[in-house]
């Protein structure tokens, strides 16, 4: 990781300093591949593969971690460098098409930077990255006290809306497993017909279901920061996280059965300490007795029953708040 930072420092070849490199040449360390630009370095038969900003945000969440495990603020230089050419360019986007390579067009593709500014945030409780994750990231810009979820409800919408075309394709066919969700490409233009069926060539955003039920702002498959996890059957329940962190969690539950829901949550980040739990109605009521409980470490434990068809809030915060 130390070399990706530094990689990332050098503007060589074409490529502007604070971006991370498509590619780190071996055994001179030149930021480019065979190919003659920077950003499109020809490792591989099939271009798309490594073409810039393919693996950018794996680098960046990996930088992250390093910074997490290291607590070495270099490792974060990278995530800042970026974040300030996407911010440049929001601000003031071209007129025109920026030339490949360039800052502007760097910027104008760092929107993929966004799941891990948001894991900062989560980490470190700074506002630093706040400017950049409102626009990138307007779906999640959410909190137990906001009416803005707009962007969040239509994202969610999108996402049952292709799941409800072929259930079954996603539940029960057999399919590798990195092939599950990939399907319905199938029914984009030039595959099984000339021209795309728009109706059928949706995907579900599965990032943001995960990000909704276990309050972690970022993806999944690097470096997960999931708040909790709900001891309960899938069915009949919804679950929003939101808001996440090492000293408190809330999350909004619903429960679609005709009677009581028992079930536990299970909670990963939360610092050790005494803490309380309160479980309110949209009105304010509680619908059951406040509990205090310790934390010594992950997977700590503790118990609920949701009443049916009421939209509830769970609020976990430390004793001394």
């Amino acid at each position: 990781m130390d070399t990706w930072v530094e990689a990332t420092a050098r503007a060589e070849y074409g490529k502007p300093a604070g971006v991370v490199p498509a590619a780190i040449h071996w055994p001179d360390g030149a930021v480019r591949g065979p190919g003659e630009n920077w950003w499109d370095p020809r490792h591989h038969d099939e271009p798309k593969l490594y073409e810039w900003p393919s693996a950018v945000g794996m680098l960046a969440d990996t930088l992250l971690l390093t910074w997490h495990m290291t607590g070495k603020e270099k490792y974060l230089q990278p995530l800042r460098s970026m974040a300030a050419i996407r911010l440049k360019y929001l601000k003031s986007r071209p007129q025109n098409a920026p030339p490949e390579g360039s800052d502007a067009w760097c910027g104008s593709k760092l929107s993929l930077l966004a799941p891990t500014l948001a894991r900062y945030r989560l980490l470190s409780g700074s506002s630093e990255f706040d400017e950049v994750l409102k626009r990138d990231y307007a779906a999640l810009a959410i909190d137990e006290s906001s009416n803005r979820r707009e962007a969040l409800e239509s994202a969610l919408r999108e996402t049952v809306e292709a799941l409800r075309i072929n259930f079954p394709g996603y539940t029960s066919e057999v399919r590798f497993t990195d092939r599950v969700f990939t399907f319905s490409r199938l029914f984009g233009a030039d595959m099984l017909f000339a021209e795309a069926v728009p109706s059928c060539n949706k995907r579900p955003n599965t990032r943001l279901l995960y990000a909704t039920a276990t309050g972690d702002r970022g993806n999944f498959e690097f470096f997960p920061l999931n708040a909790v996890r709900w001891l309960t059957p899938p069915r009949d329940i919804a679950a929003l996280v939101t808001r996440s962190g090492r000293d408190c969690l809330t999350a909004d539950l619903l429960h679609f059965g005709d009677g009581p829901r028992p079930m536990q949550a299970e909670f990963y980040l939360l610092a050790p300490s005494s803490y309380r739990l309160t479980l309110t109605n949209a009105a304010g009521k509680v619908v059951q007795e406040p509990q205090v409980f310790p934390v010594t470490g992950p997977r700590t434990r503790v118990s609920l029953d949701i009443p049916p068809g009421e939209l509830c809030t769970l609020k976990v915060l430390r004793c001394s708040e």
